[in-house]
């Protein structure tokens, strides 16, 4: 049968094969021979491989009549390897130009065009591909440069937002603290009010019965001049002062230290006792509890507004800080402590 005979050929020409020097002009030969063999025999796997080895040897024996490398280039067109069978093609034209044979050239040119054309179609695909692809990138890349830029936009809102809300919250702080401060300062000072008051009572009342036995006894001279004396007022007054610095001291222990800091050595003050504040210091403890007014410090320390004014003008000129800084750094003496 033909397929026997396809068979007794391929027991042939194998050994043929084996007695050939490889990569000759023989071995080439018998190569192309063998591959269309198995292409007869419908083996395409050993048609493409004897004929890839039929190639070979023809480009290192340096044989241009290469009709396995025309024939390997029309495979790859088939598989669509067109790069291959493109470059494939063209150089056995190129072989077929070197030794003047016209019949092969004629064969190429019949298929080169076929060839060459859908290697141009598929350049011209892959091209349009590439520009497709390149659009895409440059069209990502551009809406990730406005990711980024919005991104970056929102990051310095954020940031901003971040400052003013820790601005905020230390401003806040400060409130809150200013707030306890303020309430301890209430608590501490309508206790020793009710206190006082509740003295002070005692003290008019005995001071009611005192004067009522004068007047009942008679005693007209003697309560004249009990109720021309001042020296009621002058205990009381002492008292009352008394009871305001150990107030003070109490709730600002470093006032005076840290007052004097504010002063050259020269001109800071120092209490002839501790519990105790001088009128300058007074001045400024009351300036220190918020009240700012000349007018309101000079009813409350019984001194006249020029008073007052000398001395609060005395101390911001003599600071160590700006004058309009003094009474401000004042005012936050103790802050962070309460």
């Amino acid at each position: 049968t033909e397929s026997g005979e396809w068979d007794r050929a391929e027991k042939v020409l194998l050994p043929c094969l084996a007695k050939e020097i490889p990569d000759s002009r023989g071995y080439a030969m018998q190569a192309s021979l063998i591959s269309r063999l198995y292409g007869a025999k419908g083996d395409v796997s050993q048609q493409i491989e004897y004929l890839i080895q039929s190639t070979i040897a023809d480009v290192k024996a340096s044989v241009k009549e290469n009709i396995s490398m025309r024939q390997l280039a029309l495979y790859l067109m088939e598989k669509d390897d067109v790069s291959r069978a493109n470059l494939y093609i063209k150089k056995s034209l190129k072989d077929a130009n070197f030794y003047n044979a016209r019949m092969r050239t004629v064969q190429i040119a019949r298929v080169l065009p076929i060839i060459d054309k859908t290697y141009q179609l598929q350049r011209e695909h892959q091209q349009r591909v590439l520009i497709y692809a390149i659009s895409i990138i440059a069209f990502l890349l551009l809406v990730i440069i406005g990711v980024v830029i919005y991104l970056f936009r929102q990051l310095k809102r954020l940031s901003k937002a971040r400052k003013e809300i820790n601005h905020v919250n230390r401003k806040l702080t400060r409130a809150n603290a200013r707030l306890l401060e303020n309430n301890h300062i209430k608590e501490e000072y309508i206790g020793r009010f009710l206190n006082q008051c509740s003295v002070y009572l005692d003290k008019l009342e005995a001071y009611r019965k005192s004067l009522n036995k004068k007047a009942a006894k008679g005693q007209l001279d003697e309560l004249y001049a009990a109720l021309k004396s001042s020296q009621v007022i002058e205990d009381e007054l002492r008292e009352f002062y008394h009871q305001f610095d150990t107030s003070f001291i109490n709730l600002f222990p470093n006032f005076v230290p840290e007052f004097n800091k504010l002063l050259p050595e020269n001109e800071q003050i120092f209490p002839k006792y501790p519990s105790e504040l001088t009128i300058e210091l007074r001045i400024f403890a009351l300036i220190r509890m918020g009240i700012t007014d000349s007018a309101k410090i000079a009813g409350f320390l019984r001194y006249s507004i020029t008073t007052i004014y000398n001395y609060r003008s005395k101390y911001r000129n003599k600071s160590l800080i700006p004058n309009e800084k003094f009474e401000e750094t004042i005012m936050k003496i103790g802050y962070i402590n309460q």
